[in-house]
């Protein structure tokens, strides 16, 4: 318990070596303790370990594969620190998955320069050059080319609504 309450507070004073230490100490007595890990890989990211950090949110990735902010975290070294943006956008696209309501993440993906817009795979296909954007009805057309006239529905009055005499069925 001390050691993680000290390396909190190293970690808060941005002492990141100190709380690293003490962190992969915890990390050695209990090496799947998921705050342990994410504040060992916070620290690595900070002193620009991109791989480190990687190994450890991947490891958290695992533990949990349900928590969107360990995928947005991924996504965010993929992209700030690895130069890979194919990867960051699969990364934070599994965020937005499990979390949606992330506006801030969402409108980061979209300004980002190399994040891809979409996986090809979501694409639509290109319309061919020349073709409607949407498709035409079919309208029927006379002997002569004119369009056919539409029959008129009988003149049905309405139902009379339910109440003392009910719907008169």
């Amino acid at each position: 318990m001390a050691l993680r309450n000290f390396g909190k507070l190293y970690f808060q004073k941005e002492n990141y070596e100190a709380a690293l230490k003490l962190f992969e100490r915890l990390l050695k007595q209990a090496p799947l303790d998921y705050e342990a890990n994410w504040l060992s890989a916070q620290c690595l990211e900070q002193l620009e370990r991109p791989d480190d950090a990687l190994e450890r949110l991947h490891l958290l990735a695992q533990l949990a594969p349900q928590d969107d902010k360990v995928f947005r975290e991924l996504g965010m070294v993929y992209l700030n620190h690895n130069g890979d943006p194919q990867t960051a956008r699969r990364m934070f696209d599994r965020s937005m998955m499990l979390n949606p309501s992330q506006p801030e993440l969402s409108a980061m993906v979209t300004q980002a320069p190399g994040v891809p817009e979409m996986p090809e795979l979501l694409r639509f296909p290109e319309l061919p050059a020349g073709a409607p954007a949407f498709p035409q009805p079919d309208i029927p057309q006379s002997a002569t080319g004119g369009q056919v006239a539409t029959p008129q529905l009988p003149n049905v009055p309405a139902p009379r609504p339910p109440g003392p005499g009910g719907w008169g069925w």
